[in-house]
């Protein structure tokens, strides 16, 4: 029960930098701000501060899916 919170940090950290990698994540993408990120700077942010990281790229993915480069 003790590493089953690490674990999900981690697993989940791990699937925000693929994620972001898939969607071509860079900063300034958005247009500049708090949330906008790169793919890297994402997974750190949820590695160090997931409760309120992870929520974060949750509420930016959709955004990050519209201006989405073909």
């Amino acid at each position: 029960m003790g590493l089953l919170i690490p674990l999900i940090v981690v697993a989940t950290s791990i699937w925000v930098a693929i994620d972001a990698s898939k969607l071509r994540v860079k900063r300034g993408i958005l247009g500049g701000g708090f949330l906008d990120l790169g793919a890297g700077s994402w997974c750190v942010a949820c590695l160090a501060l997931w409760l309120v990281a992870f929520p974060c790229y949750l509420y930016t993915r959709p955004k990050y899916v519209a201006v989405r480069p073909n």
